[in-house]
């Protein structure tokens, strides 16, 4: 994959979407390796105290129609979830993105950051290295 572009963005948020819908239950601290460090994904239901969500932009606009959803959360979502996840690192990502999505539950919060948030460490983020090539290093 080279580069990130608007089909890549719009995939990411659709497989981060029916995570959410899914396979979330309350929190889900997710990592991927790049050829630039690990990249760590957090997606959780409940706000920490104190916080608001005016910082989440919401990729609800981005999604396809309820209908034309595939509905579902397969491993090849997994793996899809993976590879787009270590592209937007690649080549978006600064230093965190904040996203929000709305299921049948209620709103997910999303985070994809470059080090873990403030009070987790990298062993309580689950790898997803195992459905990734190894990273291309020196490009």
């Amino acid at each position: 994959m080279n580069g990130f572009d608007r089909a890549d963005q719009r995939q990411l948020g659709v497989v981060l979407h029916e995570y959410a819908e899914h396979v979330l239950d309350e929190v889900a601290l997710l990592r991927a390796r790049t050829r630039y460090g690990d990249v760590y994904v957090e997606l959780f239901r409940t706000l920490a105290p104190g916080m608001t969500d005016a910082g989440f932009r919401s990729i609800d606009h981005e999604l396809p129609p309820l209908g034309a959803r595939e509905n579902r959360f397969t491993r090849a979502h997994e793996v899809r979830l993976a590879v787009l996840v270590r592209a937007y690192a690649e080549h978006e990502l600064d230093q965190w993105t904040a996203l929000r999505t709305q299921t049948t539950c209620g709103p997910v919060y999303i985070g994809i950051l470059n080090v873990p948030a403030p009070g987790r460490t990298h062993e309580d983020h689950r790898p997803l290295d195992h459905l990734l090539p190894t990273p291309d290093v020196g490009m």
